[in-house]
């Protein structure tokens, strides 16, 4: 029994020191969480052939929406329970009680950041890429709160943060206003993980406040490479030059996201797309995304010739599908930083910790966890 309850801790809640939701007591009494581990395992057995059942997770189910029709879908395509359900990934809809949604004017910009986690521990920055929201490290947050406070902005001219001052989108840009951003939050020492974009501003924040960066994480980054690769800039051509003239639909939404984001199809639901039509439906918006978009082949938006620089601990992950940054590319960059780390992330793409939050937060976490 102990060495079951032990296996339902780690794979079904993704760490074994747990909430106290989870009411552990000493044998011979069982705890609630092998009793509810038991418990899903019947009903996975007897209701097999009736449908899916809406997870058990607790501390998602706040304001839940009633399942969408093609909850069977999403649920296969999760990591389990630990996993917030897909469209919690999206803006819009009501955040977790344990989540808080504030304000912060740093650098010019207004930012909009969701926070939580515990009231001890060594914070954790998350950064996330272009052109999404805070919302996207939720599943991964939950796990990583066990033990940390955790901070999500929307970065500049995304989500519900306010434009860059002037008409400058460019890399150094963004630069200047995330690291206003973690000056105005007074962190001593910190974490920072980025994806995507948000990976080139993890390395950057690193570069720029060494003191205080105590590791770095970043996931599928840009920047690692001397330019944007050729094949990346071919892959969102078609999606950017029609948005001169109009905001892009539906359809070519979920043909990005599918052909550049994810790994498994099924994640370009409609609520992502939905929450992407909308985004880049104000003009005043789109226009922003797309020279932010346009300013990551600048050279300033490389990372690649400074990362010997980096002092802080290093992890490196990769969707082992990303097709905008190869995964073998994001190996090399390891092998430049010293001391650094690497992983792959299987069955992932761009965005592992929607894909795979589960492996992805284990990751992070046993990284942060470390000596060193």
């Amino acid at each position: 029994m102990e060495n079951f309850e032990r296996r339902l801790r780690v794979e079904r809640l993704g760490r074994y020191d747990s909430h106290a939701i989870l009411c552990f007591s000493r044998r011979p009494y069982p705890s609630l969480v092998y009793l509810r581990g038991r418990l899903s395992v019947l009903r996975a057995v007897n209701l097999r052939e009736v449908g899916p059942r809406q997870p058990s997770d607790s501390s998602w189910q706040v304001n839940r929406k009633p399942l969408p029709r093609n909850a069977h879908r999403r649920e296969s395509m999760t990591d389990g329970p630990l996993a917030a359900p897909p469209e919690a990934c999206v803006p819009g809809l009501p955040l977790p009680s344990t989540v808080t949604e504030r304000f912060l004017e740093a650098g010019g910009v207004k930012f909009r950041y969701l926070q939580g986690g515990t009231t001890s521990g060594l914070p954790v920055v998350l950064l996330h890429g272009w052109p999404t929201w805070a919302e996207v490290w939720l599943p991964v947050a939950w796990v990583l709160g066990a033990r940390h406070p955790w901070i999500a902005p929307d970065l500049p001219c995304q989500g519900r943060s306010s434009p860059l001052p002037g008409k400058v989108r460019t890399l150094t840009a963004y630069r200047n206003a995330i690291a206003a951003f973690v000056d105005a939050l007074d962190l001593p020492r910190f974490a920072v993980v980025g994806n995507s974009m948000g990976g080139t501003l993890a390395v950057m924040i690193a570069l720029d406040r060494p003191a205080r960066v105590a590791k770095v994480v970043v996931l599928d980054a840009a920047g690692l490479t001397p330019k944007l690769p050729g094949k990346t800039a071919r892959m969102y051509l078609p999606f950017l030059l029609p948005c001169f003239v109009r905001a892009p639909g539906p359809k070519s939404v979920r043909k990005l996201l599918t052909k550049a984001v994810f790994h498994d199809p099924r994640f370009a639901d409609g609520a992502w797309v939905d929450a992407i039509v909308a985004a880049w439906g104000p003009r005043d918006r789109r226009r922003a995304f797309m020279a932010t978009g346009f300013a990551l082949r600048r050279r300033d938006a490389s990372v690649s010739a400074n990362l010997g620089n980096i002092l802080a601990p290093t992890l490196i992950l990769s969707g082992r599908h990303d097709v905008q940054f190869p995964w073998e590319s994001a190996e090399e960059a390891a092998r430049r930083i010293p001391g650094s780390r690497f992983a792959a992330i299987e069955d992932a793409g761009h965005f592992p910790m929607v894909e795979k939050p589960r492996e992805t937060a284990q990751l992070i976490s046993e990284f942060l966890h470390t000596s060193g």
